[in-house]
């Protein structure tokens, strides 16, 4: 499609979007692919997106989506992963609502998740730079938050897991102000925890 097309019922295939813009508030039951233009989505799409543009979602993104170099990814609504991967190479910016029930979520540039807000997948992976606004969370449930990145984490924030948090070699967690780690299982840190002059709160069943 090229400009101005907005669905509210069903389409069962895959969608590209080349230019202009798409509003989808029915479902998509295949990908949605941006190569240029503009999607903002308050509905369903099966299958995954894959961004090279610019998305603004709320509702349902299921199947493995993609956030490509240079694209952003706005999250202005509650936003369910239904169970699929999201890789981000671009701008993730949770901001409006939460981005939750993700498998497995892959930062390698920008995640912001802005105040107050989550994200939230079974394992989270971290190489790039990751920003927690006050309140916000990051949070895997049962797999491994793994961060050879930056986790930068403002007053309040929280990093959360019923599994593991792993600071790898060469990856920095900079808490500028009181914030918490929680885990069901255990904290390993072989890079760097800064502490700007604040506390750090844990809690573990293991310290390592």
């Amino acid at each position: 499609t090229s400009t101005g097309f907005v669905n509210t019922g069903t389409i069962t295939g895959d969608v590209l979007l080349s230019a202009g813009t798409l509003s989808n508030g029915g479902t998509i039951g295949g990908a949605m692919r941006v190569a240029d233009g503009t999607l903002t989505t308050t509905g369903t799409v099966s299958g995954g997106i894959v961004n090279s543009a610019t998305v603004n979602a709320r509702g349902i993104a299921g199947g493995p989506s993609e956030n490509r170099a240079g694209a952003e990814f706005r999250v202005t609504g509650a936003l369910g992963g239904a169970g699929g991967s999201f890789a981000n190479a671009g701008t993730l910016d949770v901001t409006g609502g939460d981005f939750t029930g993700l498998g497995l979520l892959q930062n390698t540039d920008t995640l912001l998740v802005r105040s107050g807000r989550t994200a939230s997948a079974t394992g989270v992976t971290n190489t790039g730079s990751a920003f927690l606004g006050g309140g916000a969370r990051l949070a895997n449930a049962g797999g491994l938050l793994d961060n050879t990145g930056t986790i930068t984490m403002g007053a309040g924030s929280f990093l959360g897991s019923q599994g593991n948090i792993l600071n790898r070699a060469g990856g920095t967690i900079a808490v500028g102000t009181t914030a918490a780690f929680e885990t069901a299982q255990s904290v390993t840190n072989v890079g760097t925890i800064r502490l700007d002059g604040t506390r750090l709160d844990i809690t573990a069943a293991a310290l390592n």
